[in-house]
């Protein structure tokens, strides 16, 4: 739903202004955030125009805000708290986060919008449970203590609610009210089906050209890179895609060529050849393209042409990431980069590093310490290194204000983990006055889709992406205006109704599947089917 501009109040927040940021004298929000908090607490609810009652599936504080990412969500949920806490003064306020990184800043948001309460925290070792609290989905999931009564739930990232286990977050524990935040809602598997049956509706929407015309993120562009495969690399694709087509073959007669042969789950006492082999390949081909040899070289010429930028690397392996650290330490690899063939093997000449000395790069993954990581992190922030390399652990909720470049050497298909990581150059820097993102991928493979679905599936503005290719004999070059590579068109699919289970919570396509007595139905509250025990409640002695 939308909410007319002229029918907002002219006034802002005075509650977020208490936030102590010393880079701005004034803290104040935004108009899209205003209509936001006003569409979650009820005042922009679609009523009846008979009876006046919030219509089917829209209430009061329950809903979703979609937003582009550096936009401002923290500041929503933090208003959205505080309007909630004046109605119920006495409930409770819990935000549900994905990581401990995200953790660590909330609540470092949380104790500055409210100064004179104390933040609690769960996970990672923490259990210090009070009216607002920070908790880890995973942790949530095993069941909160003392929710009975008000309880709000902020579920940041709230796509990552919808799968099996982490669903139980929100489920498992009592509430009376719910926020999710996310720029990407909507999951790949299964839309926004799960999210919104948790989370309810998306009540307001906000979207890049609108963030760019109210100069609420800084202009960007995303470069889109061909990198082509080498011969012999060409030769090994062709020759794995050609024996993933005849298992598909197979495949489709077995199980149906609308099946997701991925989400098949398997006896495994009588496990299906064909289904393994296929799974295997799939992924043998996405490495062989993720691991190609020129994405690293097209990585050096990136790096020369922005020479004083700030720069966040991401890629999917952390072998990889470990590779390039190596590389612009200044420190020749031993190895090429699939980090299995050495430069002797495969007949080449291993490159000189020595012009990378200085660069001071540093690693940011999920394999490291905390410690580790956050000194990593620190040490970009405050630019004593110049590059972050990172997997998938800063792809969400991180801010790295002064990063002006960012390069996507690989990376999943989806839309939604693409449209995170470009999210993490958008954000407002002291000097910063634009973004430039690279994204590397190669055409005629599967890899190209994912540049489709950051298209037509990220919603990015017109004349948001340009077209780059490199060579390794001419280098990153730009397309001309009538040259442009065809990427694969995608029509946009209208999402069907789905239907949950209130026993179960498994989704089917009809209503009358979803009934208990028409599937075989059996509570399922955990991820291994078992129900949660009390913890919390065994410490403090709770019948």
């Amino acid at each position: 739903m939308s909410i007319e501009e002229e029918n907002l109040p002219v006034r802002v927040s005075e509650r977020l202004k208490e936030l102590s940021d010393t880079k701005r004298s004034e803290m104040s929000l935004y108009l899209w955030q205003e209509g936001a908090i006003q569409a979650w607490s009820g005042n922009g609810v679609a009523r009846d125009p008979i009876s006046d009652k919030p219509l089917d599936g829209d209430k009061e504080f329950f809903g979703i805000v979609s937003a582009v990412t550096g936009s401002g969500k923290t500041y929503v949920a933090s208003e959205c708290a505080w309007v909630w806490l004046q109605k119920n003064p006495t409930g409770r306020v819990t935000v549900l986060v994905p990581s401990r990184a995200l953790q660590n800043k909330w609540r470092k948001d949380m104790a500055g919008a409210f100064p004179h309460m104390r933040i609690g925290m769960m996970g990672g070792g923490r259990r210090d449970f009070r009216q607002i609290s920070i908790v880890t989905m995973n942790t949530a999931a095993k069941g909160l203590p003392e929710t009975d009564g008000e309880h709000l739930i902020i579920v940041d990232e709230c796509h990552n609610i919808g799968s099996e286990f982490r669903q139980y977050a929100i489920r498992n524990n009592s509430h009376t009210a719910v926020l999710g935040l996310s720029a990407t809602p909507a999951r790949e598997d299964s839309g926004l089906t799960v999210v919104s049956h948790l989370c309810g509706p998306v009540v307001y929407q906000y979207k890049y050209d609108q963030a760019l015309n109210d100069d609420v993120i800084i202009p960007f562009r995303v470069r889109a890179v061909a990198v082509p495969l080498t011969h012999m690399e060409r030769s090994e694709y062709e020759e794995i895609t050609n024996q993933i087509r005849k298992i598909s073959f197979i495949l489709r007669k077995r199980y149906g060529a609308g099946t997701n042969w991925f989400a098949l789950k398997q006896d495994p006492s009588d496990p299906d050849t064909a289904l393994t082999t296929f799974k295997d390949l799939c992924m043998k081909r996405k490495r062989l393209v993720n691991e190609c040899h020129l994405r690293f070289e097209c990585v050096d010429d990136i790096l020369r042409l922005h020479e004083n930028s700030k720069t966040m690397i991401f890629h999917e392996r952390i072998k990889q990431i470990e590779w390039m650290h190596d590389k612009y330490r200044g420190l020749c690899p031993e190895t090429i980069p699939n980090c299995e063939d050495t430069w002797e093997e495969v007949a080449l000449t291993p490159p000189d590093c020595s012009e990378w000395l200085g660069m001071n790069p540093e690693l940011y993954h999920g394999d490291m310490t905390k410690g580790e990581n956050d000194r990593a992190f620190e040490a970009f922030a405050e630019g004593d290194a110049s590059i972050l390399l990172s997997c998938k652990a800063l792809r969400e909720g991180v801010d790295v204000p002064s990063c002006d470049l960012g390069i996507m050497v690989s990376g999943t298909n989806s839309a939604r983990a693409r449209v995170q990581t470009l999210g993490r150059c958008l954000r407002r820097g002291e000097g910063k006055t634009g973004a430039i993102v690279y994204l590397l991928y190669v055409p005629n493979t599967t890899d190209a889709k994912g540049l489709a679905n950051l298209k037509y599936g990220g919603k990015l503005p017109d004349g948001t992406i340009e077209w780059w290719r490199y060579t390794p004999n001419k280098g990153l070059v730009k397309y001309g205006e009538e040259e442009q590579p065809e990427i694969p068109k995608r029509k946009p699919k209208a999402e069907k109704k789905k239907h949950i289970c209130d026993s179960c919570h498994k989704v089917f396509h009809t209503e009358s599947a979803s009934l208990s007595e028409n599937h075989h139905c059996y509570p399922r509250l955990t991820k291994t089917g078992r129900k949660p025990i009390d913890l919390w409640g065994d410490m403090i002695g709770r019948k």
